[in-house]
């Protein structure tokens, strides 16, 4: 979360004045190009969301693709065969020097377009503008300095998924959304795949009942009441079910409260819990998707990440709405209750606008029988 403040607080002070030293992006459309730069600087979940997008690229287009991404969503990328080539940056550094030699690295390329799939950004708006002659990206209503930066704006649809929105930055090269898309799954390895049986074998997993869980989340205001997941985990253990936690290094703590609070609750039931978190890459967590029998989470990039493995999942959401959302197949569920409150969603960024809340209370007002009537369905579905 310190280092999401850091780029936020990059963004809108050197990102703000970058926009606005560049002129106006002038119309300067290119037939058939041969090469395309996709900036993606951040956020797992928009990563997987955008992988789609750039397979039709691929498919209707033929030109060489080239994602500038983050050492944070790289694993999203890699190995997808619609992508020729990677490119990182350094989302959170100051150094000049080694913003020029980005800089140069992206113009040594000479790509024909770029387009910008952040929402809200002021850095990529302005790096899509002075590496390529023609350059796509969202309209923001409330930065008119960040939107002179392209050549083209494309309007975000609030009340829609923005799986389409993503298919909709395609519309300037003439490639029209499709009519039913298929999400696409990050793909991993040999090596990730002999760890997590290494994990099964080490703990007498039974396989047939798994579910995987990422309750923890740095970015509070996404985060489901850890009580209430303390709950909703020794329901499960008591039906039987193995219980993998997940999650990042950062989330350690979170989890360990969380295992204690599962603890007070039922001593039993972490006998078939395995905590993960912290001690698996982001290559290893997708390596375990295809174990699991279905999937709950926060709002996040592992919630999408579940959902582009076609997982039954079941996402909490509070100040970001489903609309936008929600995992994107038809076995998963969406709990929502926003929409008693005003204040929610809260997160806007197409206006340019995160979240401050505090006191999530559209996240606690989802109750735990909600979540167990969605898993009843998915045990419906799954027979």
């Amino acid at each position: 979360m310190v280092k999401l403040k850091k780029q936020r607080i990059i963004d809108n002070s050197l990102g703000k004045i970058l926009c606005f030293s560049t002129k106006s992006k002038k119309y300067k459309k290119r037939e058939n190009p041969e090469k395309i730069i996709v900036y993606r600087l951040s956020a797992i979940g928009d990563s997987i969301l955008l992988l789609p997008m750039l397979k039709r690229l691929k498919e209707k287009n033929k030109s060489e693709i080239i994602v500038v991404c983050s050492k944070e969503n790289k694993v999203v990328f890699e190995n997808q065969k619609f992508v020729d080539k990677i490119i990182l940056f350094e989302n959170n550094t100051l150094n000049p020097f080694k913003i020029l030699k980005f800089i140069k690295k992206i113009k040594a390329e000479r790509p024909d377009v770029s387009i910008d799939t952040t929402q809200s950004l002021n850095f990529s708006a302005f790096l899509s503008n002075i590496t390529s002659k023609y350059n796509i990206g969202f309209e923001n209503v409330n930065n008119k300095v960040r939107n002179k930066n392209y050549s083209e704006l494309i309007k975000l649809e609030p009340n829609g998924h923005v799986i389409w929105s993503y298919f909709d930055l395609l519309k300037p090269l003439e490639i029209n959304r499709p009519k039913k898309p298929k999400i696409v799954k990050p793909k991993t390895g040999k090596n990730e795949k002999i760890k997590i049986n290494e994990i099964f074998k080490k703990n007498k997993i039974n396989n047939k009942k798994v579910v995987g869980i990422h309750a923890q989340t740095l970015m509070k205001h996404k985060m489901w009441p850890l009580n209430k997941w303390a709950k909703l985990v020794t329901h499960l253990t008591n039906k039987n079910y193995n219980v993998i936690l997940i999650g990042s290094e950062n989330e350690k703590d979170l989890s360990d409260k969380l295992m204690k609070k599962i603890k007070d609750i039922d001593k039993n039931s972490r006998k078939k819990i395995v905590n993960l978190v912290g001690k698996t890459n982001l290559k290893e967590t997708i390596a375990l998707m295809p174990y699991f029998k279905f999937f709950l989470a926060n709002d996040g990039g592992p919630m999408h990440i579940a959902a582009s493995f076609n997982l039954p999942v079941i996402g909490l959401f509070g100040p970001e709405t489903p609309e936008r959302y929600a995992p994107f197949n038809k076995k998963s569920f969406a709990i929502y209750k926003g929409k008693d409150f005003k204040c929610s969603p809260c997160i806007k960024r197409y206006d340019g606008k995160e979240s401050k809340c505090e006191n999530p209370v559209c996240l606690k007002k989802i109750k735990i029988k909600d979540v167990k009537e969605s898993i009843k369905k998915i045990e419906r579905i799954l027979g």
